[in-house]
């Protein structure tokens, strides 16, 4: 109704998984071999990681309808793609510096919105998945880590 006063009630809790492909952890640039897109070809959460030594630098922290898709479009990125351009400058000049570019998948533990529980299936849902990009990096950048966008 107008003029009602609404609210919405968000408990989410997460983990950062390393992605691997064939028992390797997948680093940038990486090419799209066929278990990686046979595992990867569906909606995720992601965060590429820029370490130098044991440290992070920066977190690159995205969603994707194919992850497996969006790892292609950061090594090769059209020329309508202005976004993936830009972050796969970044992270080439991450790795002339001698940095290392890290992907992860994000494991919700508990996502609860309203008390009905979501799962990883509920990130099919597009406006879900954006929504809980935009809270995962609100968090990360609340803890003092530096955002690529």
């Amino acid at each position: 109704m107008n003029g009602e006063a609404r609210s919405l009630e968000l408990k989410a809790a997460w983990t950062w998984v390393p992605v691997e492909d064939s028992g390797e952890q997948v680093t940038f640039p990486v090419g799209a071999s066929d278990s990686l897109r046979a595992r990867w070809t569906r909606p995720a959460l992601y965060r590429w990681v820029i370490v130098s030594g044991n440290k992070v630098q920066a977190v690159h922290i995205g969603e994707a309808e194919d992850l497996a898709g969006r790892i292609y479009q950061y090594s090769n990125p059209g020329a309508g793609n202005q976004a993936a351009a830009r972050i796969k400058k970044a992270f080439t000049d991450h790795l002339f510096r001698g940095d290392e570019i890290r992907l992860e998948v994000c494991q919700l533990q508990s996502f609860i919105v309203d008390g009905r529980a979501v799962d990883d299936a509920g990130l099919r849902d597009a406006a879900l998945r954006r929504a809980l990009e935009h809270l995962i990096t609100y968090e990360a950048r609340l803890s003092g880590t530096r955002i690529l966008t």
